[in-house]
């Protein structure tokens, strides 16, 4: 894996994802003001009423900015992963490590992911098929399957499972 991707090019990666994840949240939000605004001029609406219902949308989490703050939330929420994930492959890069297993977790596992669980490939293979979270899957950014080094035995392949199940618990007691 040294040669396949190092955390610089990782890292770049990333942040062109992340980059055009945030664009495409903005992009779709000025497409939904200028619908919402077409909308209502067309049906009679004031310009102040028209500002009255953005403003009640915003300061509500409507459909529109409540939309917007959502995929905004989950991509910067994402972000974090994906550099841990970036700082991982780095990791074993420089351990030599060629051969990663996929690791299922938590309970909602999808139809995608479900038949990789346990399956040994070359980070390059992995690549080619569908990385967690790259968005191949059915569950997409939500993903929260792991590649580990293929030689983990039992005990840390269910450390790795039982963090990731436990970031699950903090996060439902958090959002109460």
């Amino acid at each position: 894996m040294p040669n396949e991707l190092n955390t610089e090019d990782a890292i770049t990666e990333l942040e062109i994802i992340i980059g055009n994840a945030l664009t495409t949240a903005t992009a779709k939000t000025v497409l939904d003001l200028q619908q919402t605004i077409t909308s209502l001029r067309a049906s009679g609406a004031s310009i102040d009423a028209i500002r009255e219902v953005l403003l009640q949308d915003l300061n509500q989490g409507g459909i529109i900015f409540g939309a917007y703050r959502n995929s905004i939330k989950n991509t910067t929420g994402n972000a974090v992963q994906f550099m841990a994930d970036a700082a991982i492959r780095g990791k074993y890069g420089d351990e030599d490590i060629t051969e990663l297993k996929w690791i299922t977790a938590g309970v909602n596992v999808c139809e995608d992911c479900k038949p990789r669980h346990g399956k040994v490939a070359s980070w390059t293979e992995w690549s080619a098929v569908g990385l967690p979270k790259s968005g191949f899957s059915v569950c997409k950014g939500n993903c929260q399957c792991q590649l580990v080094p293929s030689n983990y035995n039992d005990d840390e392949i269910k450390g790795v499972v039982r963090r990731r199940e436990r970031k699950k618990e903090l996060e439902r007691r958090l959002n109460g």
